[in-house]
């Protein structure tokens, strides 16, 4: 019986790992999904999955809610072009997630077009297991060369 013992934990404990990894690489996908939603401006999408209080930093510091930057991105004085996520990794503990990534951010803001080298940290949180991950802050920082 004792020979059994350790098998079972190792699978066990195999298992969970295994899901862990699933659920951080649904959040990298969620992360993404949310990037593609705002360059083709479906707020319908992003309405869904940001939580009712989500702040949003971003470059200058300015910090704003879920109604304003849904207005701002269905702004034609914010426009992403294009955004290339070049790095992006999940952490989970318990209902709170955490996505850091690096991309390219391909804006236009009113009318000039730029492109921005960001880091950005976005966090997750939802009510149990069972239920939808909600993004609840976003902070990008211009990344240092």
């Amino acid at each position: 019986m004792k020979g059994m013992l350790m098998p079972v934990c190792f699978v066990l404990l195999s298992w969970s790992a295994f899901s862990q990894r699933n659920q951080e690489s649904d959040l990298v996908d969620i992360s993404a999904k949310i990037f593609k939603w705002e360059v083709t401006v479906s707020t319908d999408s992003l309405r869904e999955v940001f939580h009712e209080k989500l702040l949003v930093w971003g470059t200058s510091g300015e910090a704003v809610n879920k109604a304003a930057y849904l207005q701002r991105l269905s702004s034609p004085d914010f426009i992403h072009n294009r955004v290339t996520v070049e790095k992006s990794t999940a952490t989970i503990a318990d209902n709170t997630a955490i996505v850091n990534g690096e991309g390219i951010f391909d804006l236009t803001i009113s009318g000039s077009k730029t492109t921005l080298h960001l880091t950005y940290t976005e966090v997750f949180t939802r009510v149990s297991a069972s239920k939808p991950w909600r993004l609840l802050a976003i902070d990008g920082k211009l990344k240092e060369d």
